[in-house]
C-alpha cells in the first residue's frame, strides 16, 4: 500500500501553488478580525460609559448599600492620602534639617566653642532684666537679625548649638560650632545685639550696668552631640519608612477601590478604553495570523485526508525515484539509469491519457533516449505492449490522479515482474 509522507516545506509549497485559495482565506480572516475589533471597541466604549454614568445618573437603580460602600471607601481614601501627606512633610522637614543644621555637621570630638558671660549690676531688678534678655535671645527673632548682619552665616537650627542661661545677675551664652570663623562671627553679632538691646530693657526695667565678664573660645569633646546626631538620623529613617509604608498602603487601597467599583459598576472614570486604531491593529493582526494558520491547517487536511495527489513529494514510494522532468538534469539521470540496467524497452504509463504524456515522450526524443530505447505510451488495457517492456514509469498529474491509482500501478508492475523506475509529475 502506498504510504503518505509530509513535511512543512511541501505543505507551504502547496499553499503557494494554490495562492488564490490561500489569499481568499487570508482576506476573509483579516476582514473578520477587523470587524471583531470594531465590535469589541464599541462594546468597551458602551461598558465604560455605563460605568462612568452609574453613580451620577439620576436613573441609577443600583443597590444603595453598594453606593454607601463606595462612599465609605472614598472617605477612607482621603484619610490615607492625608496620612501620606503628613509623612512626606515630616520627612522633608527632617531631611532639610539634616542637610543644613549646624549640629549635624559638628564633629563631637572637635567642637569649637565660644563662651560669653555678662553681669547685671547697679540695680535691684537684676532677675527681671536677665529674663528680658533671655526672652529676647530665645524668642526675639535673633536668627533673622543674624542673617541680616551676614547672609553667609549658617544659622539653620542655631538654637540647637546655643546654650543660653541666666542665674542671679549673670547672663551666660555658649555657642558650639564646626567652623571657628562662623562661630566667632555669630557670637560677635550676638554680643553687639545684647549691647544694643540694653536701652529698650532699661526703659522697661530701670537703669542698670551691663558688664562683660568673660569672652573666650576653646575646643572640647562632647559625646552628647553624637547621640543627638544618631537620634536625628534614626528619626529621618523612621519618616522615610513611614512615607514608603503610607505610599504602599495608599496604592493598595486605590487598587482595591478600583476593583470594587468596576466589579459593582457604580463609579465613573475607572474603566479605560483602548483607542479604536489600536484595537483594529491588534484584531487585524490576529485575523492575519488566524488566516495563515487556517490556510495551513486546510492544506494539511487535504494532504492527509484527500484522495487526490496534491504533491508528488507526499508519496512514500519505498525508495523509488520521484522524477521532475521540468528539470532537464532528471532526464539525463533517467537515461543513465536505463543504460546501467540495459533497459531496451520502457513503458510509460499515462493513467489519465493527458496531453502532457506526449510532451514527456518528446522530451525523451530531444535527449536522444529514443535511439537506445523503444518508448511506448500505453493505457491500462494495452497488456501486449506492457509485456514487451522491461521497465516502466508512471505519469502523475497533481490534483488529477489519486493515491489509489498509484497503488494499482505499483501492484500491476509487481504482477508482471517489471522494474519500476518511479513516478514523473506532469
Amino acid at each position: 500500500m502506498i504510504n503518505r509522507r509530509y513535511n512543512i516545506a511541501s505543505i507551504l509549497k502547496d499553499m503557494i501553488k494554490n495562492l488564490p485559495i490561500t489569499l481568499v482565506i487570508l482576506v476573509l480572516c483579516t476582514i473578520l478580525g477587523a470587524a471583531a475589533g470594531f465590535v469589541s471597541h464599541k462594546r468597551d466604549v458602551r461598558e465604560a460609559e455605563e460605568i462612568n454614568n452609574a453613580l451620577t445618573s439620576e436613573n441609577y437603580t443600583g443597590d444603595s448599600d453598594e453606593i454607601e460602600a463606595i462612599r465609605s471607601y472614598e472617605e477612607a481614601l482621603k484619610s490615607y492620602e492625608s496620612a501620606l501627606e503628613m509623612a512626606i512633610k515630616q520627612r522633608d522637614e527632617k531631611k532639610a534639617y539634616m542637610d543644613n543644621s549646624i549640629l549635624m555637621k559638628i564633629d563631637s570630638e572637635n567642637i569649637y566653642t565660644v563662651n560669653c558671660s555678662y553681669a547685671i549690676t547697679d540695680t535691684d531688678n537684676a532677675n527681671d532684666i536677665i529674663q528680658s534678655y533671655l526672652s529676647y535671645l530665645i524668642y526675639g527673632g535673633m536668627r533673622e537679625e543674624l542673617e541680616e548682619e551676614n547672609k553667609d552665616l549658617n544659622v539653620e537650627a542655631w538654637m540647637d548649638v546655643l546654650q543660653i542661661g541666666g542665674q542671679g545677675n549673670s547672663l551666660n551664652i555658649v555657642l558650639s560650632h564646626y567652623d571657628p570663623d562662623q562661630a566667632n562671627e555669630i557670637m560677635s553679632i550676638i554680643m553687639k545685639r545684647i549691647e544694643n538691646k540694653k536701652a529698650d530693657i532699661a526703659a522697661a526695667q530701670g537703669s542698670f550696668t551691663l558688664k562683660l565678664v568673660d569672652n573666650s573660645s576653646y575646643t572640647r569633646i562632647d559625646p552628647a552631640f553624637t547621640d543627638k546626631q544618631i537620634g536625628n538620623t534614626n528619626a529621618l529613617r523612621t519618616y522615610e519608612n513611614a512615607v514608603v509604608d503610607q505610599t504602599n498602603a495608599l496604592e493598595e487601597y486605590k487598587s482595591a477601590v478600583k476593583k470594587y467599583k468596576i466589579k459593582n459598576g457604580v463609579d465613573g472614570g475607572t474603566k479605560s478604553v483602548r483607542s479604536l486604531a489600536k484595537t483594529l491593529v491588534i484584531y487585524t493582526a490576529a485575523g492575519i495570523i488566524g488566516g495563515l494558520f487556517l490556510s495551513f491547517t486546510l492544506f494539511v487536511c487535504l494532504a492527509v485526508f484527500g484522495a487526490k495527489i496534491r504533491d508528488i513529494r507526499y508519496i512514500d514510494y519505498s525508495g523509488i525515484c520521484l522524477w521532475n522532468f521540468s528539470n532537464s538534469e532528471d532526464i539525463d539521470k533517467l537515461k543513465a539509469v536505463l543504460d546501467k540496467n540495459a533497459v531496451n524497452c520502457l513503458a510509460v504509463f499515462d493513467m489519465r491519457n493527458a496531453s502532457e504524456g506526449k510532451e514527456i515522450i518528446n522530451l525523451f526524443t530531444e535527449k536522444g533516449i529514443d535511439s537506445k530505447v523503444k518508448l511506448i505510451q500505453i493505457s491500462d488495457n494495452d497488456y501486449n505492449s506492457v509485456l514487451e517492456s522491461e521497465a516502466c514509469l508512471a505519469l502523475v498529474k497533481r490534483k488529477k490522479n489519486t493515491y489509489i491509482e498509484v497503488e494499482k500501478y505499483k501492484q500491476f508492475c509487481e504482477k508482471l515482474n517489471m522494474k519500476d523506475l518511479g513516478l514523473v509529475e506532469i
